[in-house]
């Protein structure tokens, strides 16, 4: 595993990015950065994230871990950083794939996916039982509300 203080040099260097610019974009102290390209000390996990995140390089390889160097995007950051007008978007296309997939589900004449979810959800001990149905009350409780507001809107 490579040390911290190598890929904080890395990402750095990649980045073009001096320790006092560093410093000012993330808010650290330059005696703290200096200490850390040292190797005297490592940054602990919060400010890994602010360099990470300063840097543009995924976290874990930041810590030395064998990842890539660049940040790897999972959907909910993406989701994060569309404007309100795009997540609407991304919600309603969401809701029309699910209510699609629910629709063929109830047309298909095997029962076999559903006795998956059965063996599924007898596989699981107390807790994930308890966390399935509580999720899947929380899901039956906006779909009701969501029928109710369309019912409303087209009345």
């Amino acid at each position: 595993m490579e040390s911290f203080a190598n890929r904080l040099k890395q990402a750095m260097d990649v980045r073009n990015m001096k320790a006092s610019e560093l410093s000012e974009k993330t808010g650290i102290g330059k005696s703290s950065i200096s200490q850390w390209l040292s190797g005297k000390y490592e940054a602990k996990q919060d400010k890994i994230y602010l360099l990470a995140t300063a840097l543009d390089v995924d976290e874990a390889w930041l810590m030395g871990l064998d990842v890539s160097m660049e940040k790897q995007l999972s959907l909910s950051y993406m989701y994060d950083q569309l404007p309100t007008n795009k997540k609407e978007k991304v919600t309603a296309y969401t809701k029309q794939q699910f209510f699609e997939y629910l629709h063929d589900f109830e047309d298909s004449k095997s029962d076999e996916p559903l006795n998956n979810y059965i063996k599924l959800f007898n596989s699981l001990n107390d807790d994930g039982k308890e966390l399935a149905l509580d999720n899947l009350k929380s899901l039956q409780k906006i779909f009701a509300k969501e029928t109710s507001d369309s019912n409303q809107d087209a009345g």
